[in-house]
């Protein structure tokens, strides 16, 4: 057996072997050559260099030819990372960065975990002539020593990597320190470069306050010795931030329990940007009290408000699209807004998008400027609708010329609390086409929506969905709530003037003027039309010369088919029906009203039937009971004691219980 020893502690820096650190139990290596000594176990191959730089080049060659004449890898050889055993991520060949090179690591692409805990790092990747360096922040030195406490994981996106994970050690002490945990390359666009990844310690504090979250630009972290921040956290534009799931809070590296920290204010006071304040960016003041052991440790810091514009807005796919393409994504209140506000101009490039809801939306959320709350306060009119003609002042529609004319699919989310009050026409308050959307127009197509609490008092043109609809779709989508003022009001659509609603309903209490009914106010030619739907909700008219009924109030040459209406109808004018109001030569196919609840017995069109001919398990087809002639069980779901029900309409449950919170596809 021949003894040999491991070269350690060097590394190439150009052409020069330079000593590091060497770790304990093995001889220090000093700066002048003095010996080489080689051997081997047939289990193993190791070397050990001495001495200055003299020779350098000859003792490499000869290290070279024993690796060979052993037969053994050439790593075997290689010097040691830092802070780390020859075998515990060892350094990369050295792939010095090309010139102007960009690292394609971001901090999203990293992630840890410490004594046993996921860690929120903060990172910063750097460049020079000579290097690429990864440095990881923010996990705590804390008490005990361990080769193995912790993991870096890195999620390659866009680029590979030799290796995915590193060894974080926990070094000996609790002082700040920092130590090389090993290099990767990182390969893009064919350039391979080797990134030398450190994690600057910090030291353990008695308190941290760390505050992380995919929403914010950075992160923020402060310690019992530095307890307020100037800058503090900002949030992303168009978020909403919840500050208690962010934060996270130790005490000599453990956690501390959620009872023991008090948010002042417990949620943040304003998340809206206020465009009255004179300021790049609106300022919320925060304060954190953390009591541990029994003191308490008071942090302060903004959490600063940035204004959502189009730089907010991000992008998903729709496959419901044919062929699938890609929409604006909607996931709260803000981005909705936004968008009324990015196509309510003349000529808007947003008119014509793809937009989809991936999550619930609350127009009604503390401090809204669309909420009822505020507008209360403030004297303003609540949500402004999509596709709206801020600046015309009469009430023809073909004057009102911004309308929505994509694809805007709900993905079965909900809508709750939509609320307009705004019942004038003028440049700067339009009551002019009011609801979700204004007017909608050209191949424009709205689906899968469900909107509850709806709320609207308009002028003209008023609908819980859509104020005008000029050849447009509305599919598998229902309203409900209340439009309490205006003329030509619908449940679903104040006015079609051409266009289509199929297999959507509305239960909306409806009290207005002229042309009011349960699901159209008014259908105005032969383009228009309603396919299996139905509406349910009270219909209400004080006027004497007006036109309503319990499905559409006035329809003008358009055509109904496989549809009903349930609620009752009020009003003294003439033309009142419990199914239309006014009828001007049009179709209506195998449609039907309830004259016990409508407490109406007559009707423009349309055939009227009890309750209990209504509420059967299956369409009758002879008889003077007939019923649903015609109607298709793969659209309509029949049971015995109810109404027909809508299979693929947006929350299709609710038909049966209207107050779940749930929405699914399920029929009782």
């Amino acid at each position: 057996m021949i003894t040999v020893h491991k070269i350690l502690g060097f590394e190439r820096s150009k052409t020069r072997f330079n000593p590091v650190n060497t770790p304990s139990g093995n001889e220090h290596v000093e700066g002048i050559v003095q010996e080489l000594t080689i051997a081997a176990t047939p289990s193993q191959f190791s070397c050990k260099l001495r001495g200055d730089n003299k020779g350098l080049s000859f003792l490499t060659h000869l290290i070279l030819m024993f690796c060979c004449f052993f037969s053994i890898s050439l790593s075997s050889c290689a010097p040691s990372s830092d802070n780390a055993s020859a075998t515990d991520n060892p350094p990369a060949t050295n792939n010095p960065p090309p010139r102007n090179y960009t690292s394609p690591v971001e901090p999203v692409h990293l992630s840890s975990t410490f004594n046993g805990t996921a860690v929120a790092i903060t990172t910063e990747v750097t460049v020079s002539e000579t290097s690429a360096v990864i440095t990881i922040m923010g996990i705590e030195n804390i008490e005990g020593t361990s080769a193995d406490s912790g993991m870096l994981t890195i999620a390659a996106t866009g680029y590979t990597v030799n290796k995915t994970t590193l060894t974080i050690p926990n070094p000996e002490g609790t002082n700040a320190t920092n130590v090389v945990i090993g290099d990767i390359i990182i390969t893009a666009n064919d350039q391979a470069v080797t990134h030398r990844v450190t994690v600057n310690f910090l030291a353990l504090s008695s308190v941290r306050v760390t505050l992380t979250d995919a929403k914010l630009e950075g992160s923020l972290m402060l310690s019992d010795t530095d307890r307020t921040s100037e800058t503090g956290i900002t949030i992303k534009q168009c978020e909403q931030f919840d500050l208690r799931s962010a934060l996270n809070v130790t005490a000599s590296g453990s956690p501390v329990s959620d009872d023991a920290i008090t948010l002042d204010p417990e949620t943040i006071p304003n998340i809206y940007y206020d465009r009255t304040v004179n300021s790049t960016n609106n300022t919320n003041d925060q304060r954190i009290l953390v009591t541990v052991a029994g003191t308490s440790y008071e942090f302060m810091f903004p959490v600063i408000i940035q204004e959502c514009t189009a730089a907010g807005l991000t992008q998903i796919e729709d496959s419901s699209l044919t062929p699938s393409a890609m929409a604006w994504n909607i996931d709260n209140d803000l981005r909705l807004n936004l968008i009324a506000e990015l196509i309510n101009v003349t000529g808007s490039e947003y008119a014509d998008d793809n937009y989809m809801l991936t999550a619930d939306i609350d127009l009604g959320n503390a401090n809204a400027p669309w909420s009822e709350t505020v507008s209360m306060m403030t004297g303003g009119k609540g949500f402004t609708p999509i596709g709206t003609t801020i600046e015309v002042t009469t009430t023809s529609f073909s004057d009102h010329t911004n309308r929505f004319k994509g694809n805007f699919n709900c993905n079965n989310k909900t809508i709750a609390n939509l609320y307009i009050n705004n019942t004038v026409v003028n440049e700067t308050n339009n009551g002019f086409g009011e609801g979700l959307f204004g007017a909608v127009e050209t191949s424009g197509v709205i689906k899968n929506c469900a909107l509850i609490a709806v709320k609207i008092s308009g002028n003209t043109h008023i609908g819980g969905l859509v104020g005008l609809l000029d050849n447009g779709t509305i599919l598998h989508s229902y309203t409900s709530g209340s439009i309490l003022r205006g003329n030509n009001a619908g449940g679903l659509v104040g006015i079609i003037q051409r266009g289509s609603i199929m297999s959507s309903y509305s239960s909306m209490s409806m009290t207005a003027s002229t042309d009011v009914g349960g699901l159209v106010g008014q259908i105005l030619t032969g383009s228009g039309s309603v396919t299996n739907s139905y509406a349910t909700g009270t219909v209400t008219s004080p006027v004497i010369l007006t036109s309503n009924g319990g499905l559409i109030g006035n329809l003008a040459f358009g055509t109904v088919t496989n549809s009903y209406s349930t609620g009752r109808v009020v009003g003294p004018g003439t033309d009142t029906g419990g199914f239309l109001g006014a009828f001007t030569p049009g179709t209506v196919v195998a449609s039907y009203w309830d004259t016990s609840t409508s407490r109406r017995q007559l009707s423009r069109a349309g055939t009227g039937r009890t309750t209990a001919q209504m509420q059967v398990a299956a369409p009758v087809t002879t008889g003077l009971n007939e019923v649903y002639v015609g109607w298709e069980s793969s659209v309509w779901k029949f049971a015995d004691g109810k109404y027909p029900r809508l299979i693929n309409v947006a929350c299709a449950n609710r038909q049966d219980n209207p107050d779940a919170t749930e929405c699914t596809s399920t029929l009782e």
